[in-house]
């Protein structure tokens, strides 16, 4: 999340965020901030579990490396596919696709650690970024069935090299 919320800073210039339209940059600063909150979450409840503040140093984070190149080779692989407000919707869209299927995992293992951290909120909000993204590159005129089978295997193999170092 901390990682993504960064990607999505990083990806935004210009007088208008992500758009031609004071709406679509609206979208993308809500965006933001609530990937942003979800890192605060997160964090919080790694910091709860270890008892103790924790920073982004690599002795203190799983796979950070490999969860930085995941990220950013995924990006770069949908970049050189299509370009501007599409580019930050896709690759939007396809990293929501493993949050939700990754925390619905986690939500099992915390609960059968015994651990109190509920992730529905979370899981409620990544759904609703999914059906965002969608609809914004529907309404860009981009043909989705055509792109995604091509953007989710090559995510699919990152998210291995990811997982395998977990």
């Amino acid at each position: 999340e901390h990682i993504g919320s960064r990607k999505i800073m990083a990806s935004q210039s210009g007088a208008n965020l992500s758009g031609a339209g004071p709406a679509l940059g609206r979208d993308t600063l809500a965006h933001l901030a609530e990937e942003t909150r979800h890192a605060l979450f997160f964090k919080r409840a790694a910091e709860t579990i270890a008892r103790r503040p924790l920073s982004y140093e690599p002795r203190e984070t799983v796979a950070g490396a490999e969860a930085r190149s995941y990220m950013g080779r995924l990006d770069a692989f949908i970049a050189r596919t299509v370009k501007g407000e599409a580019a930050y919707l896709y690759m939007s869209l396809i990293v929501e696709l493993r949050a939700i299927w990754f925390y619905r995992l986690y939500q099992a293992v915390l609960q059968k650690a015994g651990q109190p951290i509920r992730l529905a909120g979370v899981l409620a909000e990544e759904k609703r970024h999914l059906g965002e993204m969608g609809e914004r590159l529907t309404a860009l005129g981009e043909r989705t069935r055509d792109r995604l089978p091509a953007f989710t295997a090559f995510e699919e193999e990152r998210f291995g090299v990811f997982l395998a170092a977990l």
